[in-house]
């Protein structure tokens, strides 16, 4: 993933430069104020990929799920959450124009963003962000697809944004 990211001219910093802290589904970390909880996600490569649920004492929750298929337990991870920020790699469209064997190997590692939209609609979440996508990818088609399941807008993520929960 590094070299792939580096070849698309992204920087290198933030991925070689990081502690490592290995995690189980469960509670991850527990303070009085807050708390982070992992549900394990399918990802058909050879990595694990969790999501994680941020929860503070005065009710607020961020999900961020990490690269997934279509789950509907994450649906049930992310109930009520404020903020659900979720990967989706392309849009239905460009699915059907990826060549046969690139399409099942993305099958077993991406959502689409209506499939996203879908996810979001099932946890009811407030707010739904989605990130990770290819280069030059369309943001308002995007957007468009995921908001026909979601039932609400639907943000596509950049760089340093920020939201309020």
């Amino acid at each position: 993933d590094a070299r792939a990211r580096f070849a698309t001219g992204r920087p290198m910093a933030g991925l070689t430069d990081v502690a490592i802290t290995s995690i189980q589904p469960g509670v991850v970390l527990e303070t009085p104020n807050s708390r982070i909880t992992a549900m394990r996600v399918p990802h058909n490569a050879p990595t694990e990929t969790y999501a994680l649920r941020f929860e503070d004492s005065a009710g607020r929750s961020v999900v961020i799920s990490s690269d997934t298929t279509y789950c509907e337990p994450l649906a049930d991870f992310s109930r009520d959450c404020d903020l659900l920020i979720h990967e989706a790699y392309v849009t239905s469209d460009n699915w059907a124009k990826e060549r046969p064997g690139f399409l099942e190997m993305l099958r077993g590692v991406h959502v689409t963003p209506a499939e996203a939209g879908t996810i979001g609609r099932l946890a009811d979440a407030r707010k739904l962000v989605l990130t990770h996508f290819p280069p030059r990818m369309d943001d308002g088609a995007v957007a468009n697809e995921a908001t026909q399941t979601f039932g609400k807008p639907v943000t596509v993520g950049q760089d340093l944004m920020s939201f309020e929960v």
